[in-house]
C-alpha cells in the first residue's frame, strides 16, 4: 500500500503557477503606480496638470531658454541680468535661500514666488515657526475637472498686466495687504503694484526692491498646465493665465514688448532641509506609492506561497505507519529469540511469511485479500511449482522450535522470492 499519488507535484505546480501569477501582478502594479504617480509638482517638463510644461513651451517660442534648478544651487551664486527665477513653492525653501532669492532681485533680476512665503517669528506659544510648510494642494484630478474660478481684473497698477482678461484661480488664495516683515521680501516692504484684486487683497503683488523686479502670486496653481485653460475636455475657454507669465517673465520694466529676459530657472518644488520643521507624517506616509505597491504585493506572494504549501491538492498518499519500538523491547525480543523461545521463534515465521506473501502479491499481480487459494495458485503458476507447496509454505502453520528452523524458512522463502521476481508484472496492490 504505497502507492505514490501525483497530488504532491500537483500541489507544488499549483503553488509555483499563483506565485507566477501574484509577482505578475505585483509588477504591473508597480508599473501602474509609477507611470500613473504625481510627479514633482509644478516642473518645468511635466506634462501633469500640476506641471508647467505648457510656460515653458510659450517661452522658448519667444527665444528663452529655460532651466531647472534647485533653490541650494539659486542660493550659491548669481547669474546675469538677463535671468528671472521663478519659485513656485517659496514655503519649501528655507529662509537663508529665501533672502538669496531677494538678493538676485535687489541685484537686478526678476524673481517671481509662487505664493508668499511663510513669516520667520515666533509663534503665540513660544514656538519658532520659521519652517513651517504650507500643505495645501490640489489633486490633478481635482485640477482638470473643476470648472473656472473666474477672476476679472478690476483694479490693476502693474504695467504688463494691464488690459488683460480673465484669469482662472482654483486655489483662491489671494495675497493680503499690506505686506508683513517676512523672509524673500524686504524688511519693511513697499507695494510697488497689485493686480487682480482690490485694495486689501490682490492675485498679483509687486514688491518694490533694488533694480530688479520681485512679484508674488496668489497661487502656484494660476499657471499649471490644466487651469491655462480650464475644464478643456468641455469646452472650456482659454483664460488668460498664460499670457501673465509670458507678460511678466518677457517684457522690460517700462512695460515695452521687446524681450528683456533672455533665461528663466524654474526652482524645484523639493523641501530642503531646514524648512521640513518638526514633521508631522508618519514613517508610512513616508514611503513611496511604489514601494507601498511592492511591500503589499510581495505579502500576498507570500501569503500565496504558505497557502499553497499547507493545502492538500490531489488524493492523499497511502503510507504505512512506521510503529515504533523501544530499544530495550527490541533487545529483548531478539534475546529470546536466541533462547530458542517456541512463542517468539512462532511469532517471527509468521511475521517472514507475511512479508513474503505481501512481496509475492504483489509480484504476480493478485490483490493482497483476494485469498490463499488465489495468491498460491498464481505463485505456483509463475514459478512451475506445486500450489500446495507454495500453500504450505507462505500459510504453513508448522511449528518453529528453534533457530535453525527459523533460518531456513527465511531461505526457502528467499529461494520462492527470486523465481517470482524474475518477470514482475503490474502491481495492483499499489493504491
Amino acid at each position: 500500500m504505497s502507492q505514490r499519488s501525483d497530488g504532491g507535484s500537483g500541489g507544488r505546480s499549483g503553488g509555483r503557477i499563483g506565485l507566477i501569477v501574484v509577482l505578475i501582478g505585483v509588477a504591473i502594479i508597480l508599473v501602474i503606480s509609477s507611470i500613473s504617480s504625481d510627479a514633482i509638482p509644478f516642473d518645468r517638463d511635466s506634462a501633469a496638470p500640476n506641471g508647467y510644461r505648457a510656460i515653458r513651451v510659450l517661452l522658448e517660442n519667444r527665444g528663452i531658454t529655460t532651466a531647472t534648478i534647485s533653490a541650494r544651487r539659486v542660493s550659491m551664486g548669481i547669474d546675469s541680468l538677463g535671468t528671472a527665477v521663478v519659485v513656485p513653492s517659496p514655503e519649501l525653501a528655507s529662509p537663508k535661500q529665501l533672502q538669496a532669492f531677494l538678493n538676485r532681485a535687489e541685484r537686478g533680476q526678476t524673481v517671481i514666488f509662487g505664493s508668499l512665503p511663510p513669516p520667520a517669528d515666533v509663534g503665540d506659544e513660544g514656538e519658532d515657526v520659521s519652517g513651517d510648510v504650507q500643505n495645501w494642494t490640489v489633486e490633478n484630478s481635482g485640477l482638470v475637472d473643476a470648472p473656472a474660478n473666474l477672476i476679472t481684473q478690476r483694479v490693476c497698477d502693474i504695467a504688463e498686466l494691464v488690459g488683460l482678461g480673465r484669469i482662472d484661480s482654483i486655489e483662491r488664495n489671494p495675497i493680503e495687504l499690506p505686506l508683513s516683515r517676512r523672509p524673500g521680501i524686504p524688511r519693511e516692504p513697499v507695494v510697488a503694484g497689485t493686480c487682480y484684486g482690490s485694495e486689501t487683497e490682490a492675485e498679483f503683488v509687486e514688491v518694490a526692491v533694488g533694480s530688479g523686479r520681485l512679484f508674488i502670486l496668489g497661487s502656484p496653481y494660476l499657471w499649471v498646465n490644466a487651469r491655462l485653460q480650464p475644464n478643456k475636455s468641455e469646452g472650456g475657454k482659454v483664460l488668460d493665465n498664460g499670457v501673465t507669465a509670458l507678460r511678466l517673465l518677457t517684457a522690460t520694466p517700462s512695460g515695452d514688448d521687446e524681450p528683456r529676459i533672455e533665461r528663466v530657472l524654474f526652482v524645484e518644488s523639493i523641501p530642503t532641509e531646514s524648512a521640513l520643521g518638526s514633521g508631522t507624517k508618519t514613517p508610512l506616509e513616508l514611503i513611496p506609492t511604489p514601494f507601498k505597491a511592492l511591500l503589499v504585493g510581495l505579502c500576498v506572494a507570500l501569503g500565496v506561497f504558505i497557502w499553497s504549501r499547507a493545502t492538500r491538492l490531489g488524493r492523499p498518499v497511502d503510507e504505512s505507519a512506521e510503529v515504533t519500538i523501544n530499544s530495550s523491547e527490541l533487545t529483548l525480543a531478539i534475546g529470546r529469540l536466541f533462547q530458542n523461545d517456541p512463542a517468539y521463534l512462532g511469532a517471527g515465521a509468521e511475521s517472514l511469511r507475511r512479508e513474503a506473501r505481501t512481496e509475492m502479491a504483489r509480484a504476480v499481480g493478485v490483490p493482497i485479500d483476494s485469498g490463499p487459494e488465489v495468491l498460491c495458485r498464481a505463485v505456483g503458476q509463475r514459478c512451475g511449482g506445486d500450489p500446495g507447496a507454495v500453500h504450505e509454505l507462505l500459510y504453513g502453520r508448522s511449528s518453529v522450535s528453534n533457530a535453525g528452523q527459523l533460518i531456513a524458512l527465511e531461505r526457502s522463502l528467499g529461494m520462492l522470492r527470486n523465481e517470482v521476481m524474475k518477470d514482475e508484472v503490474v502491481d495492483v496492490n499499489r493504491g
